[in-house]
């Protein structure tokens, strides 16, 4: 822990992005844009967990089943990865680049350039953990 009380958890991230946990909380998921892959990081260590079936991972979100969701960048479409980091599912979506993604019960809103796309995948997603405020 430095000085001012960060941990680093990786340094050679290329073009950080997207970031969720793990349902138990124990994992942390990093999209890295410009290696089109997700890494994971967990008491363990630090790994490569999935690569973009296409274009690159921007935002990320994940499901009550572990699922791993990101949203494709210039591959059109948002991908499901399998708590195991196995490929799942590959959803095209309309318009332009897919930059993010969010749940909201067991609908996914998904950005793309000009437009805010809404579909049920029939999975809740993960409730987001707390932030912790020092002091």
């Amino acid at each position: 822990m430095s000085p001012d009380g960060t941990t680093t958890l990786a340094r050679d991230l290329l073009w950080p992005n997207g970031v969720g946990f793990s349902p138990d909380g124990a994992r942390l998921y990093v999209c890295e844009y410009a290696a089109a892959r997700v890494r994971v990081i967990d008491p363990s260590g630090e790994t490569v967990f999935a690569q973009a079936p296409r274009g690159e991972c921007d935002g990320l979100a994940v499901d009550v089943e572990g699922g791993v969701w990101v949203a494709l960048g210039s591959g059109g479409g948002i991908a499901r990865f399998d708590s195991a980091g196995a490929l799942d599912d590959v959803i095209d979506v309309p318009g332009r680049f897919v930059s993010s993604l969010a749940f909201a019960g067991t609908e996914i809103y998904v950005t793309t350039i000009g437009a805010l796309l809404r579909m049920d995948v029939g999975v809740r997603g993960s409730a987001i953990p707390a932030a912790a405020v020092p002091g």
